[in-house]
């Protein structure tokens, strides 16, 4: 009987210890989570963004099922968010740097999920495959414009998205992978069911 009380006792601490650590988990001193007052309190000059486009999701999506969907077939996991999206811009700080610096915060109903950053000038992907590992990005086309893009799931809990668009900005998103997963898995089951309900009229 004590064993299975010090068992239960160890299995519960170590699930504690797990949800800590997602607890923790962010970019820096940016816990998910976090208010917009609490990120204020660390970066004085956050403001509301009524232009920006939380376009990362997408590229994520495409880049970690880019074996199984095709160009055409593509979708936005931020179709299956039904609560509001809001961005924050983290404005300029004297003695900033100008090529690389932190450019947007996102927040669901207020709560931190995400931390941009962009790059002018500083090839970043080149360091991003030295912590996390080669990569192929993508090449996705819309219009005039294009991206290329690669994704990583790091131990942090966290997805790392790295684009850039018409190879002009390269953009780094640190995203809250207990946000983003669901949303993900939503989209490629949706996806799943669609092509088999497509082949099943089909008469072999």
């Amino acid at each position: 009987m004590k064993r299975k009380v010090l068992i239960g006792l160890v299995v519960a601490l170590a699930f504690l210890g797990v949800r800590s650590l997602n607890a923790q988990s962010g970019y820096k001193d940016y816990m998910w989570g976090m208010t917009v007052e609490q990120v204020k309190k660390k970066c004085p000059t956050l403001k509301y963004d009524d232009h920006a486009y939380f376009n990362t999701p997408r590229f994520a999506f495409y880049y970690l099922y880019r074996d199984e969907i095709k160009p055409e077939e593509r979708s936005s996991p931020l179709s299956y968010e039904e609560r509001e999206i809001t961005a924050y811009y983290a404005g300029y700080t004297q003695g900033q740097s100008i090529s690389a610096s932190i450019n947007e915060f996102y927040f669901v109903d207020g709560k931190l999920i995400a931390v941009e950053l962009t790059f002018a000038g500083e090839p970043i992907l080149e360091e991003l495959e030295r912590q996390y590992g080669k990569v192929q990005p993508i090449h996705h086309v819309e219009g005039i414009m294009f991206w290329d893009a690669v994704a990583w799931r790091d131990r942090k809990q966290r997805y790392i998205v790295w684009v850039t668009s018409n190879y002009a900005l390269e953009y780094v998103t640190y995203i809250d992978e207990e946000w983003l997963a669901p949303l993900l898995d939503k989209a490629i089951a949706d996806y799943r069911q669609e092509r088999e309900g497509a082949r099943s009229i089909l008469d072999f």
